[in-house]
């Protein structure tokens, strides 16, 4: 039995008896229908941990002069986001006039664009089955076998370099379901 939900480190001591004690917290709906499922591996007294930081960390290139991401995205005719050049930038001219800036988004809004919507995938990597199998509540052991890897290390640095490698187009992404939501 496993759990994977997003929650935050609340607290972080160790002990005078060099224990470390680790108190997490989450909203119930990050839990949905798994408290039982909670209280039962507390009963059994040990588990298997692994923590991972739920920020995505990755870089924008900016055009200096307008401040506008130097990549759009657009959806192509059959609905697959593609990303492409934009406009008249700095970097269309020949200039120099670029800037790497850094930006965060959180794990859980990429995996549901990850989920929910058409991107080119030239990994190899199944990123939305391994995402979909989680949500269903497979282990990290079972869908690291079912998917060929060597071990859930491999999963988890997959799953991250996806991650990564989509995050810019989830931050556009979660800004147009935004803006769509409060129009409506």
């Amino acid at each position: 039995m496993s759990l994977n939900f997003y929650s935050e480190i609340d607290s972080l001591q160790v002990t005078n008896k060099d224990e470390v004690v680790i108190k997490i917290k989450t909203s119930g709906s990050n839990l949905d229908k798994q408290i039982d499922e909670l209280r039962m591996l507390k009963n059994d007294g040990a588990v298997r941990i692994m923590i991972e930081s739920a920020i995505v960390h990755y870089t924008v290139q900016k055009d200096i002069e307008t401040g506008e991401d130097v990549t759009t995205y657009e959806k192509d005719s059959n609905g697959v986001l593609q990303s492409k050049p934009n406009g008249q930038s700095a970097l269309n001219l020949g200039l120099d006039q670029v800037i790497n800036q850094d930006e965060d988004i959180t794990a859980d809004i990429v995996d549901k664009f990850l989920i929910q919507e058409k991107y080119e995938n030239e990994s190899g990597f199944n990123v939305r089955q391994a995402l979909l199998k989680i949500s269903d509540g497979f282990t990290f052991d079972d869908i690291a076998k079912d998917m060929k890897l060597k071990n859930t290390t491999e999963l988890v640095k997959k799953l991250n370099e996806a991650r990564m490698q989509y995050a810019p187009m989830a931050r556009v992404w979660f800004e147009e379901s935004n803006k769509q939501r409060k129009a409506e």
